[in-house]
């Protein structure tokens, strides 16, 4: 770990030209005591070129727990790399963030599995019930429990 002081080295880091450096950048910054300051920075970090970077950064905004990210961890759900969206979503559960409910219940229908079952995972945590069958068979389907799908009366495949 490196020394408190040195957060301004770590912030420096997030802009060299080597991703590798970048995510353990952000990997330092999630360990420093001091990590509170480089929120804004790891924020900025969800949007760069490289998909690891981004997904370590929507990774690290959940460890640091900081409410500030929660706006921007919602625009990451729609991501074209899906660990982004995953660790998005863990993050989402990870700060509590209630009124993001509707967004994950979107991430239900993901065109990626991981995704679907991070979704149904962190719904479950935050405590959300389904509103209606579509929504209780997507719950099933990401949570991969067919026999409760198949056994919907009512609902339209």
């Amino acid at each position: 770990m490196l020394d408190e002081d040195d957060m301004k080295y770590l912030l420096e880091s997030l802009m060299d030209k080597d991703p590798h450096v970048r995510v353990f950048t952000i990997n330092s910054i999630v360990d420093n005591s001091k990590r509170e300051n480089a929120v804004d920075a790891v924020i900025d970090a969800l949007l760069d070129d490289n998909d690891e970077v981004r997904a370590r950064a929507a990774w690290a905004l959940g460890k640091i727990r900081n409410k500030n990210a929660i706006d921007s961890l919602i625009q990451s759900l729609n991501d074209n790399n899906f660990n982004v969206r995953k660790n998005s979503l863990r993050s989402l559960g990870e700060l509590v963030a209630i009124d993001s409910i509707q967004d994950i219940v979107r991430k239900l229908e993901d065109n990626n599995w991981e995704v679907r079952n991070e979704a149904a995972v962190v719904l479950d945590y935050l405590g959300w019930v389904p509103n209606n069958d579509k929504e209780i068979a997507y719950h099933f389907i990401a949570k991969g429990r067919w026999e409760n799908v198949l056994q919907m009366e009512n609902f339209t495949y």
